[in-house]
């Protein structure tokens, strides 16, 4: 019996790392104070096998009337951040963290939002023209409105330069009005109760890390049957 115990204990933490993530996305009296009733996400993980890694990737979120929150940190040993035009790949030279939206969660297109270091940003459509989207096509003219975004970079100061323990932040507020052109999308203002599809991601392309919040079970980011759900509460 002992045995038996212990074996499906093991099945039941199997599944566990194997389910898709949720976070709930809290409603925010204050938009100056957006975070102030919410909590962290479960820690960013290599994308393709969930395994844990050494620096510490979280974000919050939350929501009001009038638009989305989102604060990404971010804990490295190398940042770089060389992009400083709207919409550059920065995905292949700089640091950057990334946000994938499917509202209506049907895996056939999906918002893309990526940040670097320095605040610099792209905004993609995403139409997945294949099953489970192994290929994909963007629309890299489509643009978010009054979208803001304010980033800090930090170091720990230590003397030993190779000691030092490097961070950065990423405070990103999008308005639902910027959004409303996507109602083809499947995009409808949330409210108590909604669901979003979505996952997050971190890349730093010198190491040659690309984590995720949650996991896609083999390599590359687009993956939408992988997405977690954002609940708004």
């Amino acid at each position: 019996m002992r045995l038996l115990g212990l074996v499906i204990l093991f099945i039941s933490f199997q599944i566990g790392l194997t389910q898709n993530k949720s976070y709930a996305v809290r409603y925010s009296v204050s938009s100056e104070l957006p975070f102030s009733n919410t909590s962290y996400s479960s820690p960013f993980v290599k994308h393709d096998t969930g395994d844990q890694i050494n620096n510490n990737i979280i974000f919050k979120m939350s929501y009001d009337s009038l638009n989305l929150y989102l604060a990404y940190y971010v804990s490295d040993s190398i940042i770089e951040a060389k992009q400083t035009q709207h919409d550059s790949p920065i995905y292949k030279t700089d640091d950057c963290v990334e946000l994938f939206l499917d509202f209506d969660g049907d895996g056939k297109n999906y918002l893309e939002l990526g940040i670097n270091p320095n605040g610099v940003y792209y905004d993609y459509l995403i139409n997945c023209n294949k099953a489970k989207c192994g290929k994909w096509e963007s629309e890299p003219n489509y643009n978010l409105d009054s979208i803001s975004i304010s980033t800090i970079v930090k170091s720990d100061d230590s003397d030993n330069y190779e000691d030092q323990i490097l961070s950065y932040s990423v405070y990103v507020t999008i308005p639902f009005k910027s959004l409303e052109n996507l109602r083809k999308y499947g995009y409808a203002k949330p409210s108590t109760g909604t669901v979003w599809k979505a996952n997050l991601f971190c890349i730093n392309p010198t190491l040659k890390q690309f984590n995720s919040w949650s996991p896609t079970k083999s390599f590359g980011f687009h993956q939408p049957d992988f997405f977690g759900e954002l609940i708004f509460k």
